[in-house]
């Protein structure tokens, strides 16, 4: 499955009202830069490399456009910071933004523990 196959299992999971997990795994790859790949429920939704920007916050917001096109749609971009055009979120604006973003849209994003390399996360439907 792609990227985009696994998000819309991981909305279908929400939908339901279910949890779902969002791991970030960090890594440096043969060039010697960072890259942080994030997954949900296990399997692979969105993946960053470099710095100088919110490398999990894109990631989130990359995740969300794939999951939630038709709620992002309806959202004014005047209103949050993190949307870059009506459907389309900006995550490197900070993955503070895309929770705001996934608030309005009813989910909720949690940050559940970090250690060296790897973050989680947990979203569920308000």
């Amino acid at each position: 499955m792609g990227r985009k196959e696994n998000a819309e299992k991981a909305r279908r999971i929400l939908d339901a009202g279910i949890e779902v997990v969002i791991t970030f795994k960090e890594r440096m790859k043969p060039d010697g830069m960072p890259y942080l790949t994030c997954l949900a429920e296990g399997r692979p939704v969105a993946g960053a490399s470099g710095g100088g920007y919110c490398r999990t916050g894109s990631c989130l917001g990359d995740f969300a456009n794939l999951a939630f096109p038709d709620l992002l749609e309806k959202l004014d971009p005047k209103d949050f910071y993190g949307l870059a055009q009506p459907g389309l979120i900006d995550g490197s604006r900070g993955e503070t933004e895309v929770e705001k973003i996934l608030k309005a849209i009813g989910y909720d994003l949690t940050h559940r523990y970090g250690r060296a390399g790897r973050e989680e996360y947990v979203i569920r439907k308000i």
